[in-house]
């Protein structure tokens, strides 16, 4: 079993200009204060989409070939010949929509709509020597198959955490507020408070795929494929 590289991709942020109903700010606090509650106030549109991805089935790779792959990411099987592996690559995309509000001589930052989407680019692969429609073709494909419903399960459980976390975490994220005078690149800012986004919702993502990986071991132990084999003597 295989999980494969996490990938994150931040679009470039859309963001507008209000210019806020506060005349002045007298000061960080106040301002601070004032961004926090325009947050409040305005919360982000949030969408959460999924991606299971399109099955591939992979009858070409020597088990050479399929240690190779399965080297390149953790794994806790046992050193022996490979019949199969599952690559599912899971993945996770997100885009924002920052707005940038001027209060008095503060700009406020928080964000206006957010897109979360995971899914997977899963590939399951048979080792090209065994013959399709024998019994160890026919176990091994039953076997890759459990790990893509194992991933398919866990992540129809990690959406529902996600449509809760989410939102905490950009309330957790908070805003970004700072003097008009000073600041001399706004991009930067954008990038900054978009920064907060990845780390908090990658620490969300990991546990996830700590947990998926839990599972997915369970079946992938030296006394299962022990059964496995015994089928097909």
């Amino acid at each position: 079993m295989k999980i494969g590289n996490l990938c994150y991709k931040y679009f470039p942020i859309i963001f507008g200009l209000f210019w806020g109903a506060y005349a002045h700010a007298e000061s960080f606090a106040s301002a601070m204060r004032l961004c926090k509650k325009e947050f409040t106030d305005n919360p982000p549109q949030i969408t959460i989409k999924y991606n299971y991805g399109k099955l591939k089935t992979d009858h070409t790779k020597t088990s050479q070939q399929l240690r190779e792959i399965m080297n390149k990411g953790y794994n806790g099987e046992p050193e022996r010949k490979l019949n199969g592996l599952t690559q599912l690559s899971p993945y996770v995309l997100v885009e924002s929509d920052i707005v940038l509000s001027v209060i008095g001589s503060y700009n406020c930052y928080y964000p206006q709509k957010v897109s979360v989407t995971v899914g997977y680019n899963p590939v399951l692969y048979i080792r090209n020597d065994i013959q399709e429609g024998s019994c160890r073709y026919n176990i091994t494909l039953r076997h890759e198959q459990t790990h893509f419903d194992i991933g398919y399960l866990s992540m129809e459980y990690f959406l529902h955490k996600l449509k809760v976390s989410v939102p905490k975490t950009l309330e957790n994220a908070g805003v970004i507020v700072k003097s008009r005078k000073k600041e001399k690149n706004t991009r930067k800012t954008l990038a900054e408070l978009n920064n907060r986004y990845k780390t908090q919702i990658s620490h969300i993502f990991n546990r996830f795929v700590q947990d998926m990986m839990e599972h997915q071991l369970r079946i992938d132990t030296a006394e299962s494929y022990d059964i496995e084999g015994k089928y097909c003597r």
